[in-house]
């Protein structure tokens, strides 16, 4: 699959099958995320298709699948920032998968229920909350919530990518960081060297070093490249070097874009061993072993205590 992203299925239930949805689901994750062209709402409100939608939530008697296809094929009814645009993705190319490629309606339903388990609303935590614990306003009682349909898994190489990965980059300057919709950039990797461009303004992708530049240049007010090209400033070799960096300590991040990689498997009864420090298992059912050796960087969980984690974690799919 890629160097440092040794990836092992075994257990009675994997099969050479599992491997398949493995790969297909990251392969129809980058299919759907290539040529999208939504609007960005520029710290406005989002909006939604209304005849499908109210604030991002189904409208009742509207499916998941339906609901999320159709911001697919009527992208201009849309204004959404780009983590509403990530799980959009994230989540269209797994229902997708199961009702178009492989045609599994069992898997399908079981996807839809979790999206809609406890507050019928699909795009709500999709992720595990501890995927937001840099965050300064981080509620640390909410650590060890689960995600609907991905968890975290530590120790992935720094700039391993793989397509269908889902990346953060952190906009480290103070005061533009302020401004919705600029705190950071959620992106996924498409392969070749490139991730999305949810909004075409930079012709459908960024290779990884024009994606650092620009989030960097969102501190110099630079927030689109069609309108603001003849206002960039240019970086050195060395700063691109210092951007790529992995901070060694998590609180003195001014000056870096920060990771979060994701790692997409099949719902079945599966281990997941990553090469590098420590490994971490994909357990059957809804168990959430954190096993790992956790290593580079610190901070505190409001335990009183600091807590070693790598700076890049990863997210999977959920085993059923």
């Amino acid at each position: 699959m890629q160097h440092g992203r040794l990836t092992e299925f075994a257990g009675s239930q994997c099969s050479l099958q599992v491997f398949r949805d493995h790969v297909g689901i990251r392969q129809n994750i980058v299919a759907w995320a290539e040529n999208v062209e939504w609007n960005w709402p520029d710290g406005k409100r989002a909006q939604w298709n209304k005849r499908y939608w109210n604030k991002g939530m189904p409208l009742p008697g509207v499916s998941v699948s339906k609901a999320v296809k159709e911001a697919f094929l009527n992208q201009e009814k849309y204004s959404i920032g780009c983590y509403a645009a990530t799980k959009l993705v994230m989540i269209h190319g797994v229902l997708d998968y199961y009702a178009r490629i492989k045609k599994s309606p069992t898997n399908l339903a079981e996807i839809e229920r979790r999206l809609m388990a406890n507050d019928s609303a699909p795009l709500v935590r999709i992720e595990p909350r501890a995927v937001w614990a840099f965050e300064e306003d981080f509620d640390a009682s909410e650590l060890w919530q689960k995600g609907k349909l991905l968890e975290m898994r530590y120790n992935i190489p720094a700039r391993n990518f793989v397509p269908g990965d889902w990346g953060y980059l952190l906009n480290t300057d103070p005061i533009t960081a302020k401004k919705i919709g600029y705190e950071g950039s959620n992106a996924i990797y498409l392969g070749r060297g490139k991730f999305d461009d949810y909004y075409n303004d930079h012709n459908h992708s960024y290779l990884f070093r024009e994606k650092l530049d620009e989030v960097y240049q969102w501190g110099n007010k630079i927030f689109s490249r069609r309108r603001d090209m003849d206002k960039v400033h240019p970086l050195t070799e060395r700063d691109i070097e210092k951007l790529e960096a992995i901070p060694k300590k998590r609180r003195t991040y001014h000056g870096y874009a920060g990771l979060f990689l994701a790692i997409i498997t099949s719902f079945s009864e599966c281990s997941l061993s990553l090469k590098g420090k420590g490994t971490a298992s994909l357990c059957k059912g809804n168990q959430h072993p954190l096993n790992s050796s956790l290593d580079k960087g610190t901070f505190s969980w409001g335990t009183g205590k600091n807590t070693e984690m790598p700076f890049c974690e990863s997210f999977k799919h959920l085993a059923a």
